[in-house]
């Protein structure tokens, strides 16, 4: 019913009851429920993940959410690839029937990557075909594909800042589950309530929030005046907001411009911090 442009942002369950022919109108239909939820229209509410029943089959048939797949498929037709496959309910020439476990197939088709039918369980393995001796996994790291530096803060899990020339965002955590995602443009006073979520959620948001509002000079995390010492200046405010600047034995500095940058944001907007985080 509710297929595309209909917003309620605390909508946190999408029930698929038809087949889609396409992968848009899937994305479209699922992403009713995907929309994060804005803490300052919705205060008190939190969602973290987003519950698809899907009855009509349509994430069988094409595969996952990511909406540059379609365009894989999309690739693959055109290059003469198979995009689906049969699951076989007969001797087939193909795959060991039945397979090792004494399942038949049941005549369904479903995307060619898959491994075993989702429907019936049949393996689809091939007389010669030998099992892999290792798996390479790569865990995604939404850090790492950020243009911003997020730095963490006190040597602890639980703060994490990145600031720009126009603002600087954060997350933060009191309990360790439930992560809040904070900004502010140095020009406006209020503090925005971006989320409050999950860690990776909080982390989006925050990161959205700065390429919102950042130059394209300011989201370049590589620049070497980064990693530069603070100035005497920045040390002079860290030491008047209670930080520790003493030097090193080698009279290395503790900080850097960036990272005195990020904990002096968080300083001086402590107060303002802990009030959006209900400690204050």
């Amino acid at each position: 019913m509710l297929t595309e442009g209909y917003d309620n942002q605390v909508c946190s369950c999408i029930i698929l009851l038809r087949q889609c022919s396409s992968k848009s109108p899937l994305i479209q239909m699922a992403g009713r429920g995907l929309r994060t939820v804005d803490p300052e229209l919705y205060p008190g509410v939190m969602k973290k993940d987003c519950v698809i029943l899907d009855f009509g089959t349509s994430l069988l048939i094409h595969g996952d959410l990511d909406a540059g797949d379609g365009m894989h498929k999309e690739r693959a037709k055109i290059e003469g690839e198979a995009v689906e496959k049969t699951c076989p309910s007969e001797p087939s020439d193909v795959y060991i029937w039945p397979d090792r476990d004494g399942n038949i197939g049941c005549g369904a088709r479903i995307p060619a990557g898959f491994r075993t039918c989702p429907l019936c369980s049949f393996r689809f393995e091939k007389e010669k075909e030998l099992a892999p001796e290792e798996v390479d996994m790569m865990e995604f790291s939404l850090i790492n594909k950020s243009p911003f530096r997020w730095v963490n803060l006190f040597d602890s899990e639980n703060l994490m800042m990145a600031t720009g020339f126009s603002a600087w965002a954060g997350i933060f955590t009191t309990d360790g589950d439930t992560w809040h995602a904070l900004g502010k443009l140095s020009l406006e006073k209020p503090i925005h309530r971006l989320a409050v979520t999950g860690r990776l959620q909080a982390l989006a948001a925050a990161d959205d929030f700065l390429r919102r509002y950042e130059t394209e000079d300011a989201a370049k995390k590589g620049r070497g005046w980064l990693s530069q010492p603070a100035t005497p200046k920045q040390l002079g405010l860290l030491r008047g907001l209670g930080y520790d600047v003493t030097a090193d034995p080698l009279g290395q500095s503790p900080y850097t411009k960036y990272s005195a940058s990020c904990h002096a944001a968080f300083s001086l907007n402590r107060h303002s911090i802990e009030k959006a985080l209900g400690v204050g």
